[in-house]
């Protein structure tokens, strides 16, 4: 039996991982998702994805096995890895009806709240029923397992509450915004052998 192994996408990826997402009229990806390749030989046969949303939710799909590689469980392995590394402790997915057998055995459901689904998740559904000729789920999963960090740094660094896509681009403009805003609130310096602690304060002064 064929061995399949899996690693995180690095940034040289990308070029290849979009390639094959147009061959099939997905979403492309960038740089604030984690994407999975899944190899056999040392040839890639499929990959897949987690977008982060917000800081405790994101969306897995772009679950793609590439043609001849069918009936080997390359899906089924790409799912199961990127359920247990994500950091999120909600996952939603979009597949296509035909699939929801699939998904099902993988822990996903009909969403049973649709009011607390994301909007941009929405907006997605909404996109993909519009556009592919196939019905398309709405579906998801709530993590009860422990988390496991990458070994390694994949194609993207999670960033909470950014979501890309070319349905809603103004959408995560919104959302990167709200992180423009963090500072430091302090800093080191070293001075004659002695740490300093310098706090930056409003022009106001400091208040008690």
């Amino acid at each position: 039996m064929m061995e399949i192994s899996l690693r995180f996408a690095n940034t040289a990826d990308l070029k290849a991982i979009n390639e094959r997402y147009a061959e099939i009229d997905f979403v492309p990806s960038h740089n604030d998702e984690l994407i999975i390749l899944a190899s056999i030989d040392e040839k890639i046969v499929g990959q897949g994805r987690v977008v982060g949303i917000y800081a405790n939710s994101g969306e897995l799909g772009g679950i793609y096995v590439f043609p001849g590689n069918e009936g080997l469980g390359i899906a089924r392995k790409v799912v199961d890895f990127l359920i247990k590394n994500s950091d999120f402790s909600m996952l939603y997915c979009l597949p296509f009806a035909e699939l929801e057998g699939f998904y099902g055995s993988m822990g996903f459901a009909a969403v049973k709240d649709m009011a607390q689904v994301p909007e941009a998740v929405l907006k997605k559904h909404e996109w993909c029923n519009s556009n592919y000729d196939k019905p398309v789920l709405l579906l998801e999963r709530n993590k009860r397992i422990s988390i496991k960090k990458p070994p390694q740094k994949a194609v993207a660094e999670f960033k909470p509450a950014i979501y890309r896509s070319m349905v809603d681009e103004y959408f995560y403009i919104l959302l990167r915004r709200s992180f423009i805003g963090f500072h430091k609130i302090f800093r080191f310096k070293i001075f004659n052998n002695h740490i300093c602690m310098l706090f930056f304060r409003r022009s106001n002064g400091y208040r008690k």
